[in-house]
């Protein structure tokens, strides 16, 4: 069952929504769900599924040719990874929106989007592309060392305030003496030092 809950201001508590006490049967436990206005986007372990307030089915997608399904969440949009690296975003009608393509060959961690960015972390990488999906840059490159085996990148946190990412990088290799975790900072350039740099 999903269930929906309010903050209440007077009490401080979150309390059943008024209206929607009852909720509603969604089948199987999902993954990860996400609420955006008048859609409930989840990822189940056979499928995405996004439904409208009242339960009724919009889209569900098979993501068994998916080697790491993930869907997330931005202010307008919730992308959801599809075959061969591609992002979708569906309109409300359960429609193909955008279409975003990102490299096939890697292997994607994490998406995270803020306004005109979509950052795509992959294991050794971190790409940006625009929102239209043009890609722009490839920075935080994990290199390989004698000693150790490659670092991966496994987590990513956005701070939508500033821009800034925090990335944790894990080391698999097992020897005694070497680092087993690294944290990352990758930090938004101001729009006009981007102007500036192509002015001059």
């Amino acid at each position: 069952m999903l269930h929906f809950f309010s903050l209440n201001p007077d009490t401080r508590k979150f309390e059943d929504t008024p209206g929607r006490e009852n909720g509603f049967f969604i089948g199987d436990t999902p993954i990860s769900i996400f609420w955006e206005d008048k859609y409930i986007y989840m990822l189940h372990k056979k499928a995405y599924l996004i439904m409208d307030m009242n339960g009724n089915n919009v889209q569900q997608l098979s993501h068994d040719k998916v080697q790491r399904p993930l869907m997330v969440l931005s202010k307008t949009d919730c992308i959801i990874l599809g075959p061969g690296n591609e992002g979708l975003v569906f309109t409300e009608k359960g429609a193909l929106k955008t279409k975003y393509r990102f490299d096939p060959s890697k292997e994607i961690v994490s998406i995270v989007q803020h306004e005109i960015y979509i950052i795509v972390v992959y294991e050794h990488s971190v790409a940006i592309y625009n929102n239209e999906g043009a890609f722009l840059d490839e920075k935080g490159r994990l290199e390989k060392t004698a000693k150790s085996d490659h670092f991966r990148y496994t987590s990513v946190s956005l701070n939508f305030m500033t821009g800034g990412v925090v990335l944790g990088a894990n080391n698999k290799s097992s020897g005694k003496n070497s680092t087993t975790a690294e944290i990352y900072t990758m930090n938004e350039i101001p729009h006009e030092h981007q102007i500036d740099s192509l002015l001059f």
